[in-house]
């Protein structure tokens, strides 16, 4: 028979957009969970800690270490405290960061299930925490950290900027509506997901200069132009380094 999980109830640290959506995705599933943050009176967050199973920051990384060392004796007790940075690792806490852009808006309980959490070491501590939540875990060691959170900044961030100033620039220099690119956005991701490298299409993996030399002249002056160049490089450097390395798998093989 299947064990049903305890029910936990946690104090969410913050008012930010993590904390909303940590809300809205508990209250989805049913899970005792109160609010506190600044604004409320430090005898307030004494009264939610002793009635909470577990302490949950969901507030910025520079806040973390000064909330823990301004409420030490608060948080010396056998409850949980869990933060969810992806980059630090901070003593008296524990680390399960999920990777998802959390936006203004509020998403469907079917997005927030999907979520991985990346948690320090011990996969298992994270259903131990939420005991109610099935979503899938990963352990890294926590020297790993650092280096995984800047993946995700890449890929997520930078990936954003691009985006954006791509439609701005649509809008204003082309009169084209953002949303033009909409569909082209949403198949490019689809086709990285299920080929990988494959998926990229272009003057690059054509090694038709003529129109790289166009994209670039007509870019003269704008930033872009320096990323475009950028990326040129990048991609050879990849390719380069990929085609050395089937050579040597090749010879191995021999």
């Amino acid at each position: 028979m299947r064990q049903v999980p305890k029910k936990l109830n946690y104090l969410i640290v913050g008012r930010g957009r993590l904390a909303r959506h940590l809300g809205f995705y508990f209250t989805t599933k049913g899970i005792s969970h109160t609010f506190w943050d600044r604004s409320q009176s430090q005898s307030e967050l004494k009264k939610s800690i002793n009635g909470c199973d577990a302490i949950l920051l969901a507030i910025s990384d520079s806040s973390l270490s000064e909330f823990l060392q301004m409420h030490a004796d608060l948080l010396q007790t056998p409850k949980w405290v869990v933060h969810f940075s992806g980059a630090m690792v901070l003593e008296g806490a524990w680390g399960a960061h999920p990777l998802m852009s959390f936006g203004e808006g509020l998403y469907p309980e079917s997005v927030y299930e999907t979520i991985p959490f990346v948690v320090e070491e011990d996969a298992s501590q994270f259903h131990k925490i939420f005991p109610e939540l099935s979503n899938p875990v990963f352990a890294i060691s926590p020297e790993r950290r650092a280096l995984y959170h800047a993946l995700c900044v890449v890929s997520g961030n930078f990936t954003t900027l691009v985006w954006e100033t791509i439609f701005e620039r649509a809008e204003s220099q082309l009169d084209l509506p953002r949303s033009i690119f909409f569909p082209y956005m949403k198949q490019v991701v689809a086709n990285v997901q299920e080929f990988g490298g494959k998926a990229l299409t272009g003057p690059l993996v054509r090694g038709d200069r003529s129109t790289v030399a166009s994209n670039l002249n007509a870019l003269k002056g704008d930033r872009l132009a320096d990323l475009y160049s950028l990326m040129m490089t990048f991609f050879e450097e990849r390719n380069s380094s990929q085609k050395r390395a089937s050579a040597l798998k090749i010879r191995g093989n021999l």
